[in-house]
């Protein structure tokens, strides 16, 4: 705590009072913004607290890092409390999974865990043994790459034909719908002058709450669990 405060100019840090809690909030900030989010946990009951979090990011996408306490290296092996085998269990989670060898790797690993969250966009996690915390090492910027180096990803453009084939689709169809979820990112005001050049409503996903204006009448609401019943009919005639 001592070192976040220390820090408190550079990095944003929000205390809740269960890890659980920590990991789904570093999910919900990583969704919207597209910014990587970090999180951390205690060792074994900590650790395995944040997993439902974890998951969630994993499932929609959001790039977070996890950074996990494990025994002291001097303790290990040698059942000591709270001692798990973390990286098996965050293994089907994780598109990196590592735990730090030598204090001296630790600025290697984490900004390489930060730079797999954000490539892969998923989950890393980083596991940090205890006594780790009390070994100096130089105190020096680290980071391979500089924010200027971040460039977005160039989003995808639709051939002509791609473009003829959706229009032949559309016009065959007898109950269009464009179903939404957040893969739009900020093109709502796009897609609802889309929608209404088209004259198709737009039915969406929990995700994509805050991307398309609630007061737009091709809106029917939202679909799948919680639901909407406007949202919901036009989807059951698909079937």
């Amino acid at each position: 705590m001592a070192a976040l405060d220390a820090e408190k100019e550079r990095i944003q840090y929000i205390q809740v009072r269960h890890e659980q809690a920590g990991a789904l909030a570093a999910s919900a900030d990583a969704k919207l913004t597209g910014r990587v989010q970090v999180c951390f946990g205690s060792a074994g009951s900590g650790a395995t607290n944040l997993l439902t979090g974890l998951y969630d990011a994993r499932e929609d996408h959001a790039s977070v890092v996890a950074l996990i306490g494990q025994v002291p290296t001097t303790n290990m092996n040698y059942n000591y409390f709270r001692e798990f085998a973390e990286n098996p269990m965050f293994e089907d989670v994780a598109v990196y999974n590592r735990t730090v060898m030598a204090a001296e790797s630790l600025p290697y690993v984490v900004d390489k865990a930060v730079r797999e969250a954000y490539k892969h966009k998923g989950v890393a996690v980083v596991a940090i043994p205890n006594n780790f915390g009390y070994v100096q090492i130089p105190d020096k910027p680290y980071s391979s790459s500089s924010p200027t180096d971040r460039k977005p990803a160039p989003l995808p453009l639709p051939t002509d034909e791609e473009v003829k084939n959706v229009l032949d689709l559309i016009k065959a169809a007898k109950h269009p719908v464009i179903h939404v979820s957040r893969g739009i990112g900020a093109g709502g005001e796009k897609l609802v002058e889309l929608s209404k050049k088209l004259q198709i409503p737009l039915v969406l996903t929990g995700l994509a709450k805050g991307l398309v204006p609630e007061e737009y009448e091709g809106n029917l609401g939202y679909a799948n669990r919680a639901a909407c019943k406007a949202a919901v009919k036009p989807l059951l005639l698909m079937i």
